[in-house]
């Protein structure tokens, strides 16, 4: 509706022209403003999210992804939110079908469930993810039995949600009170459920013994909640024509075509049931070598076609038999190893599906689309087939019969074997595995570059959210330290163990806008030791190569040499003077060009200091300066004329070289691994990474803690590697996959929908505000567009709430003359009588049974 191929964005040039329309947000003035809102860029799924994916009547689709929530928009296609608020891993989502924007006054909220394996609902404002509601469930004291299975909202009453939990026990929440209001349990544990798309009141479950039950509820007028459980009608799966399964069904819904037939999907076999009748009319039936059923799907565009999901990874397409209406053959297979990567993580057991869901569109297309999710965070969206049914006539079967005229020979779609066409595909940032290290390129644009444990390269820009570029440097081999030398330079190292106590270390120079490598340190012989760390100077000219147990080795960056390296063999951590005037250099060729001296200052076992300077070709030591603490030193950081070291104690010394001053304090969180300041230049925030794991904000100035991750420790997750982002925002690599962008208090990572800049505006109306939401509405209904009076917004308010529709002036065509001559209080007059008459004319007709 609001976007065609090749011409212009309707929506965004409508909605800029709509009364009260904000202006646009200058992008470049967004991220001048210092950092990122903070925000989660999604990685690999979790075996729990398995079935959790939702395509919603807004366009908008929605997956689990290990303890959060990821919302996707199909054009363009790209994460536009995620809601990260759950404890443990979510396990069910689904959106709330609703209409749009009714009245000026109520505003529409873009609603979705989300339940969790702690047995917990959250209910989300997704356009500011927020909460609006958290349904705690007390269905068992064992958390293996307060998991949610399956969610549904009641499709007439917005504020009623039934939740499925793992004890078979199906309960129906009033989310307005935030209680339950309603619980069905059968003699058999319940194995799923779906309620009734064309009467609301009734739900079809199946037990875990395959037997089939409706519940008939009533709709109770004083509370407004509908009550389910009163009336019980049970009816039996048999019919002496279908074998029946023994197994436990796996899934059940009901048909959006004919409201008398159910689908009961079981692990070889699906089984149509008429509910009028009483009896199984059809079934589709897999052969028992081939693999299991986990998931079907029917497309509301095509109604003679399933789709199946295998235990496999596999995807199969039936169409109906044309000569028995409820019978389906197996018309087209997907290659399955498309879809499953033994070797992509030890998590994932031979035999595992890689394909974790399918979700199909809810409108009618003229090109139906169906998406699917898989382990390593991609969503495919595929074109499905759009009558496979229909004859059609072959090209190569034409020919002249015997009086001379043309005859074609027609045959069925089902003899060609339609298929699967993949159309479009996202990926996500670490989709090829964790995160092992980050590092971020501060500017009006950050720019993100992190490398994962099997071997990728990628760059992400954090104003758009989005992957610039993918590199796969080496095959399987984690990257273990990055750093940017300029804006389209990074260097980073790995150190492999070919064999027990062997390691091939390297360190690579890599161009992001080319693609092109260089080995700096090529390590082609095998090394009794390690790299530790990797340190590049502040103007980009030298390279401290860090090694376990063995002399720290000084490169020239313009040449790519060695020439020299640390007196000392036990230096426990190092850092570079910072400069007055601190740049991303651009490398030259020329090496008649003079390098500047910088500094160094290092700490070795017994807690000494040791300051050096490189430059000429040479490390000269300067001073030493006696014993810094009772523990090791471990991690060590400088700006301006401020020293700060963390030992293996928890301990912060803080010297004000300026001041002449010193000060100490404890963390009490064990082994410092990691310092950093903030990028603001007056600011003393001091980012501190521990080897378990956690991490905090102190402000080393007063010496006091800012703020503790118990946003992780809650989550059970550890953070791998963290930087600053922004002036008071850092960037975290978890241990789940994803990249986390924290406020301040380390507690938050949600933002508004329209914080990020997208290359490509949304197209939804569902994310206007409610006034704009009107008239777009008006615009689109009554082919007109918006009349502009010199009125304030408040004025035309007032005249248009009498009749909840805003005034408007008729497109140029029939009758532009006489509406134009006309002022707008007698124009406004107009348009009220006009609609008056349409509304007493359809009374008249409802009165008098003519109007159906």
């Amino acid at each position: 509706v609001f976007a065609k191929p090749g011409g212009e964005d309707m929506m965004s040039s409508v909605v800029h022209l709509l009364p009260g329309a904000p202006p646009a947000p200058a992008p470049a003035a967004a991220a001048a403003a210092g950092g990122c809102a903070p925000t989660l860029l999604p990685g690999p799924l979790h075996k729990h999210n398995r079935g959790a994916l939702d395509w919603g009547t807004a366009n908008l689709v929605a997956y689990a992804c290990h303890a959060y929530v990821v919302v996707v928009t199909l054009d363009p296609l790209a994460v536009t939110q995620t809601l990260d608020e759950h404890r443990a891993h979510v396990s069910a989502v689904r959106w709330r079908r609703q209409g749009v924007h009714y009245k000026w006054e109520d505003a529409f909220q873009l609603t979705l469930a989300s339940g969790d394996l702690s047995g917990n609902l959250i209910i989300w404002n997704v356009a500011e993810a927020t909460v609006m509601k958290t349904l705690e469930s007390t269905v068992s004291t064992t958390t293996e039995q307060r998991a949610v299975l399956d969610i549904q909202w009641h499709p007439d009453d917005p504020a009623s949600l039934f939740s499925l939990h793992t004890g078979g026990l199906l309960y129906c929440w009033n989310i307005n009170s935030e209680k339950t209001v309603a619980k069905i349990e059968l003699p058999s544990a319940i194995a799923a459920f779906t309620l009734h798309p064309y009467e609301p009141e009734q739900i079809a479950l199946v037990s875990t013994d395959g037997q089939l039950h409706v519940a008939q509820g009533s709709k109770t007028a004083k509370q407004g909640v509908s009550r389910f459980g009163d009336l019980w009608e049970t009816k039996h799966i048999a019919s002496p024509h279908v074998h029946l399964p023994t197994d436990a069904p796996v899934q059940i819904f009901f048909s959006p075509y004919e409201r008398r037939l159910i689908y009961i999907v079981f692990s070889h076999q699906v089984v149509i049931f008429d509910v009028d009748l009483n009896s199984c009319i059809g079934d589709l039936v897999q052969e028992a070598s081939r693999s299991s059923f986990i998931q079907v799907t029917l497309s509301p565009s095509i109604p003679n076609a399933l789709l199946c999901n295998h235990a496999d990874g596999g995807i199969t397409l039936w169409i109906k038999e044309p000569e028995n209406t409820f019978h389906y053959t197996r018309s087209w297979t997907s290659d399955h190893f498309r879809f499953y990567k033994p070797t992509l993580s030890s998590k994932t057991k031979k035999g595992s599906s890689y394909l974790f869901a399918t979700a199909a569109s809810p409108f009618v297309q003229r090109k139906p689309r169906v998406v699917t999710v898989t382990y390593d965070g991609l969503l495919w969206v595929w074109q499905l087939p759009t009558n496979p049914s229909k004859t059609c006539v072959s090209k190569e079967e034409e020919g002249v019969d015997s009086n001379g005229s043309r005859a074609s020979s027609k045959r069925e779609f089902a003899d060609t074997k339609p298929s699967l066409h993949i159309v479009g595909m996202m990926s996500t940032v670490s989709h090829n595995g964790p995160v092992s290290c980050l590092t971020v390129l501060h500017g009006q644009n950050p720019l993100v570059a992190f490398g994962t444990f099997s071997g990728y390269l990628q760059i992400v820009d954090m104003r758009t959210r989005a992957v610039l570029r993918q590199f796969q440097i080496n095959n399987g081999i984690p990257l273990r330290g990055l750093s940017w030398l300029n804006t389209t330079c990074v260097v980073f190292y790995t150190s492999e163990e070919t064999t027990k106590g062997a390691f091939k270390n390297q360190v690579t120079l890599h161009d992001i806008s080319t693609g092109r490598t260089k080995l700096i340190r090529k390590g082609t012989d095998a090394e009794t030791t390690f790299i530790r760390s990797l340190r590049v100077s502040p103007l980009s000219q030298y390279m401290i190569v860090m090694l376990k147990d063995k002399a720290f080795e000084v490169w020239d960056l313009d040449q790519g040499l060695l020439f020299d390296t640390l007196p000392q063999l036990q230096i426990t951590a190092l850092e570079w003077c910072p400069q007055s005037s601190t740049q991303l250099s651009i490398h030259q060729d020329s090496t008649a060009v003079s390098k500047q001296r910088e500094q160094c200052v290092a700490t070795i076992a017994d807690g000494s200091l040791l300051f050096f300077t490189v430059g000429n070709g040479a490390v000269v030591q300067n001073t030493t300066v006696g014993s810094v603490g009772m523990a090791i030193i471990s991690a060590i950081t400088w700006r301006d004329h401020m020293l700060v070291c963390g030992d293996t104690s928890g301990t912060i010394y803080c010297w004000d070289l300026e001041k002449k001053t010193a000060q100490m304090f404890s963390t009490n969180k064990g082994v410092i691994r990691k310092l950093a300041f903030s990028p603001s230049a007056h600011s003393r925030l001091l980012l501190v990474l521990f080897s378990e794991g956690e991490f905090g904000i102190w402000d080393v100035a007063n010496a006091v803690r800012i703020s503790i991750s118990s946003y992780l420790i809650g989550r059970d997750l550890k953070a791998l590697d963290v930087e600053w982002i922004g002036p008071a925002t850092p960037i975290v690599a978890t241990s789940d996959g994803a990249l986390r962008v924290l406020d301040r208090s380390l507690s938050i990572s949600n933002s508004g929908m329209f914080s990020a800049t997208l290359h490509h505006p949304l197209r939804s109306p569902y994310l206007l505000p409610a006034t704009q939401a009107a008239y777009l509405k008006v615009v689109l209904q009554h082919a007109c567009h918006p009349l502009y009076v010199n009125q304030t917004q408040e004025s035309m308010q007032s005249v248009t709430s009498s009749f909840s529709v805003p005034v408007v002036a008729p497109r140029s065509g029939s009758v532009p003359h006489l509406l134009s001559l006309m002022p707008a209080k007698v124009l406004q007059v107009y348009h009220l009588f006009i609609s008056t008459f349409v509304l007493l004319f359809y009374f008249c007709l409802s009165d008098a049974g003519l109007y159906s």
